[in-house]
């Protein structure tokens, strides 16, 4: 299994540490494009 690495960041176990440095800044962006990607997909199989 790969090993992600982390930056060195005091505290980044502690939600608001996490958070407030980019933490689920991933997971929201690709939430946010997830219906217009699944209208694409949609329209491409018709």
């Amino acid at each position: 299994m790969e090993k992600i690495v982390l930056p060195e960041i005091e505290n980044l176990h502690k939600i608001d540490v996490y958070r407030a440095n980019g933490g689920y800044e991933a997971i929201k962006k690709h939430s946010l494009q997830l219906p217009m990607i699944l209208s694409i997909q949609l329209k491409n199989r018709v």
